[in-house]
């Protein structure tokens, strides 16, 4: 499921999602980039990663340049908050880098306020008590960090959406009246990639919604369509991001966008 943040939150959370799911096994799961970081809170059983060690109950994820293999319990409830590509940057002060390819227990990031607040979520009698806790914690975060997006990436992002990932960088920085030197600094400080390795991420991610919109499209077109000069290099570059081919992925069960459940 779904939902939309609140006004006061939209412009730093992208979305919320509540996932639940009762299994008789185990379950194979793979998080692949999508150009955003995010919170999880596992309010029922925890996650393990793909070597079985289990992960904290709630956890920050930063950016991700590859997928991530996760291990599900058998009872899956959890509440995932889909951060805006610089929110992270926002609500902790940490460089933006540090946290890139990282899972990292909440607790160690917001100390005991949080350690609080996922005792409540785990008591918590359903997902809408849940979301207006986690919303109330964000808010005074947000609030007591006095924290603003960097305007620079605030005009850089909708210029990436609208080429689709396709624009050149010494045009981005044309338009932002910026050097490439600046750029990647901000980018790495603040979101977490390169300006390189996000527009390649975003490509990824039109490439995931044009999967998800269209069951049983032409690769072939399909790789056209999206801007690669060949099939090949469609396929390269799915496999490389999502670990999988691009018919795998559609035959998995997808949970998010990037987000999908591996067949057993």
């Amino acid at each position: 499921m779904q939902i939309a943040p609140p006004q006061i939150l939209s412009d730093v959370v992208k979305h919320f999602l509540v996932l639940e799911q009762d299994e008789a096994v185990l379950r194979h799961h793979r998080l692949s980039p999508d150009g955003h970081a995010g919170i999880v809170c596992c309010y029922r059983e925890p996650f393990a990663k793909s070597d079985e060690a289990l992960l904290p109950r709630s956890f920050v994820y930063g950016q991700i340049s590859r997928f991530h293999d996760l291990l599900s319990g058998v009872h899956t409830g959890m509440l995932v908050v889909v951060l805006q590509p610089y929110t992270l940057h926002l609500l902790t002060g940490i460089p933006a880098q540090e946290l890139t390819d990282q899972l990292i227990s909440m607790p160690l990031i917001f100390g005991p306020a949080w350690q609080d607040l996922e005792d409540s979520l785990i008591r918590a009698a359903d997902h809408h008590v849940r979301l207006k806790l986690v919303i109330h914690f964000l808010i005074q975060q947000l609030q007591q960090r006095h924290a603003h997006a960097d305007n620079m990436i605030r005009q850089a992002l909708p210029l990436i959406y609208q080429s689709k990932g396709w624009m050149q960088i010494t045009s981005l920085c044309t338009g932002l009246h910026i050097s490439e030197r600046q750029l990647e600094r901000k980018f790495r400080e603040q979101i977490g990639l390169s300006p390189k390795q996000f527009l390649r991420t975003i490509r990824f991610r039109q490439l995931l919604k044009a999967l998800q919109q269209r069951p049983s499209p032409a690769l072939t077109q399909l790789a056209f369509d999206a801007g690669y000069y060949d099939q090949p290099h469609f396929n390269r570059e799915f496999r490389m991001l999502a670990g999988i081919t691009p018919k795998a992925y559609q035959s998995a069960r997808l949970l998010a966008l990037n987000y999908i459940q591996l067949p057993a």
